[in-house]
């Protein structure tokens, strides 16, 4: 059922605005559904909350993500992470850093949280502190590191205009499994 309503989210974003509305309507019923049958799975509430997000239900995504986190007990890095990401794109940064926290504190090797959390540094011009939250990420993940990590730490060197340290993240990134492979 969650694949399915993933699929109709996916496959909104490719259609009219009659048909969106009806793929999305469809969706968020077939996710509360599963939330009913299972509210410990924190999948459902990250699918659901993109649709909501997607259709600027802003105060109804993060209602859901809290009754989410609380529902699983706060061990779901993913679901934490969504909530972070919502209050950072509504504009409440001290709450999305006290969400990517517990994010990191849910599962440390959560990669996207570390990424998230330091892109949001990057963005309020803490840049030793983004350096420094990506640094802990990959240390955090490793042997299996998020490319994403590396790239933002030699996109933020060379930016600082510090081109042996941006070759040397950008070098550490490709001898990453996911990184060797990517293009």
């Amino acid at each position: 059922m969650q694949y399915r309503a993933r699929q109709m989210r996916i496959q909104s974003n490719r259609s009219n605005s009659k048909e969106r509305s009806r793929l999305l309507r469809e969706a968020e019923a077939i996710l509360r559904e599963c939330i009913s049958m299972d509210a410990e799975d924190g999948r459902a509430y990250v699918i659901l909350g993109k649709i909501l997000v997607q259709q600027r239900r802003y105060d109804q995504a993060e209602a859901l993500y809290e009754s989410g986190c609380a529902a699983t007990g706060g061990v779901n890095a993913f679901l934490w992470t969504a909530w972070a990401n919502l209050a950072v794109k509504r504009g409440n940064v001290s709450l999305g850093r006290k969400l990517f926290d517990a994010a990191v504190v849910a599962k440390s090797s959560h990669a996207a949280a570390y990424h998230g959390w330091g892109l949001l540094e990057k963005s309020q011009g803490r840049l030793a502190r983004a350096r420094d939250i990506w640094i802990r990420g990959i240390d955090a993940t490793r042997p299996n590191s998020s490319p994403y990590l590396f790239q933002s730490l030699a996109v933020l060197a060379a930016e600082l205009n510090k081109p042996d340290e941006a070759r040397r993240w950008f070098r550490d990134g490709t001898q990453t499994g996911s990184g060797a492979d990517s293009h």
